[in-house]
C-alpha cells in the first residue's frame, strides 16, 4: 500500500488533465484537415470561416499565422483550433467546472471483471461531445460557433488518448488513479519517474512547423487508409469508440492489465519495448481522431 504521505499530497495537489500534449492535438487537427481535402475540400472553407470569426483570431492567433498563405495557413488554423481549450484554461475556460470536460473515467479494476461499464458523472467528454455535435451551427449566439467548434476538434481527439477513458482502482490507488495521473514508473532504472498520463500525452512529438508534413505522412501511411482501419466499421458512435477502443487499450497497452501501477515511492519500470509500442498504438489514435473529426465536421457543417 503507498505511505500516507502520498494520501495527504492527492488531497493537497490539484488534478489537471490535459489529453494529448500541443503536439498530438495539433497531429489530430492536421489529419482531420488532410481528410477533408482528400474527402471534402468545400468543407474546410466552412471551418476555416467559422474560425476567422474566433476571437482569439485577430490575437493570439494572428501572430502563429503570420506569414502562411494557402494550405499553410488553413491547416495551422485546424491545428490551433484543436490546441485552443488547453491553452485558454487560464482565461477563457479557467473554472474548474470545465475540467471534467476533457476526459470520462470508466473504472478498471485489475484481476475483476468489469461487465458493462457503468454510466458516468456529467459532464465529462463524451457526453459533451455528443451534446456539441448536436447543436453545432444552432447556437443563438454566433459568437458561441468557434468555441464550440474547437471544443469538437479538442474533445474527439482527447477521447482518443486512452487515458482519458479510464482510471484505475487497485490497491496501491483505492480512490482511483485519476487517469494514470497517479501511475509513476521509469522507462529505465536509472532515468527520473514519470507519470503514466503525462508519458502518453506525450507520445506524438513535432512542433508547429513540423506537425503538417508529419499529419501529412502518417495519413498517407498503407496501414492507415480509411479502408484498412476495421474500429471505423466496427465502432460507429462516441460511446462505441471510447468503451470498445480507448477503454480496453488503456488497460492493456497503457496499464499492462494492471502492472504498472507503481507510485511516488515505487515507480514501475517499464519492460523492453514499451515506449515503442505505446508510441505506435498512440499514432493510430491519432489518425483515427482526425479521420473522426473530419468525418464530424463534415457532417454538421453541411
Amino acid at each position: 500500500m503507498k505511505p500516507l504521505k502520498l494520501v495527504v499530497l492527492i488531497v493537497l495537489v490539484p488534478f489537471l488533465s490535459f489529453g494529448w500534449n500541443s503536439n498530438g492535438h495539433s497531429t489530430c487537427g492536421a489529419v482531420a484537415y488532410y481528410y477533408l481535402k482528400a474527402n471534402s475540400p468545400a468543407t474546410i472553407k466552412k471551418v476555416t470561416d467559422i474560425l476567422e470569426k474566433h476571437p482569439w483570431y485577430t490575437t493570439e492567433w494572428a501572430k502563429r499565422l503570420k506569414g502562411l498563405k494557402g494550405e499553410s495557413r488553413d491547416v495551422a488554423l485546424f491545428m490551433l483550433a484543436s490546441t485552443f481549450p488547453d491553452e485558454a484554461r487560464s482565461t477563457i475556460f479557467k473554472d474548474k467546472s470545465y475540467d471534467s470536460w476533457h476526459y470520462i473515467n470508466y473504472p478498471f479494476h485489475p484481476g475483476k471483471p468489469e461487465g458493462k461499464l457503468a454510466v458516468q458523472p456529467t459532464p465529462n467528454a463524451e457526453n459533451k461531445l455528443i451534446s456539441l455535435l448536436a447543436i453545432i451551427g444552432k447556437e443563438p449566439d454566433a459568437k458561441d460557433i468557434p468555441l464550440d467548434l474547437c471544443w469538437i476538434f479538442h474533445l474527439t481527439e482527447d477521447l482518443h488518448q486512452p487515458l482519458h477513458s479510464t482510471a484505475m482502482f487497485d490497491e496501491n490507488h483505492p480512490k482511483g488513479d485519476q487517469g494514470g495521473n497517479l501511475v509513476l514508473f521509469k522507462i529505465v532504472a536509472d532515468s527520473p519517474a514519470t507519470k503514466l498520463h503525462s508519458f502518453w500525452d506525450a507520445l506524438m512529438t513535432g512542433s508547429f512547423t513540423t506537425t503538417p508534413a508529419k499529419a501529412k505522412k502518417i495519413f498517407g501511411m498503407k496501414e492507415y487508409k480509411e479502408s484498412a482501419l476495421e474500429e471505423l466499421k466496427q465502432n460507429t458512435t462516441i460511446t462505441e469508440w471510447v468503451q470498445k477502443e480507448s477503454y480496453p487499450q488503456a488497460i492493456k497497452y497503457a496499464y499492462l492489465d494492471g502492472k504498472m501501477n507503481g507510485y511516488q515511492d515505487h515507480p514501475n519500470l517499464a519492460p523492453a519495448g514499451y515506449k515503442e509500442k505505446s508510441a505506435k498504438i498512440a499514432e493510430r489514435r491519432v489518425v483515427l481522431a482526425g479521420i473522426r473529426l473530419g468525418k464530424f465536421l463534415k457532417d454538421s457543417l453541411k
